[in-house]
């Protein structure tokens, strides 16, 4: 976004104002350094130069020493500390009654946080779901007026009741009949419950 006309003189007339300001002394250069600041730059510089401690003098000790025969003993002591921690191995039970018996216990919450989650998800698992089941007829009329069934197309409810009727294999001819015509002819129910 570029400034219009009226920013730019309002700008103008600011600087210009901040000019006249600085060359006639009503306003301090903000820039400006004490009286003779660089004259006294190089003495000031050698001083905190000289205030320094000699190095030379201080390196000579190194403060990084270690007791003598550190090295050559180091092996050993770090091979009695694995055979330490091995030896230390303690059971789960014990492990539980540290965790426990410390004042503040570390792992308490978690511990016990994971036991119930463990708990839990084995009777949630483990559980047995009885279902009660109803045997109860529900009217043909009923079963051919329920919304589902509208959904189903004709082969699935062609198939469904021909395994039916299969299974319970009826005697009556004529039914049997009726059933192979039907299916023969592809003949949609749904119009045939119309028309009754």
């Amino acid at each position: 976004m570029q400034p219009d006309d009226e920013d730019l003189k309002k700008i103008a007339s600011m600087l210009v104002e901040i000019k006249d300001d600085l060359s006639s002394g009503k306003a301090e250069n903000p820039f400006a350094v004490p009286v003779g600041y660089f004259d006294s730059l190089n003495a000031e510089v050698m001083k905190k130069i000289e205030s320094l401690p000699d190095f030379e003098s201080v390196s000579s000790e190194n403060p990084f020493q270690v007791p003598a025969g550190y090295f050559e003993s180091l092996p050993t002591i770090i091979q009695q500390r694995i055979v330490e921690n091995k030896s230390k191995k303690i059971s789960i039970g014990e492990w539980i009654a540290e965790v426990f018996s410390q004042p503040a216990p570390k792992y308490a919450l978690a511990f016990a946080s994971i036991i119930l989650v463990i708990v839990f998800s084995t009777k949630y698992f483990t559980r047995t779901v009885k279902v009660d089941y109803v045997d109860q007829q529900i009217p043909d009329s009923e079963q051919l007026d329920a919304f589902y069934l509208q959904q189903v197309d004709e082969s699935t409810l062609a198939e469904v009741y021909s395994e039916e009727f299969t299974a319970t294999t009826t005697t009556d001819s004529q039914n049997q009949g009726i059933e192979n015509y039907l299916l023969d002819n592809d003949i949609d129910i749904n119009s045939i419950t119309e028309q009754l």
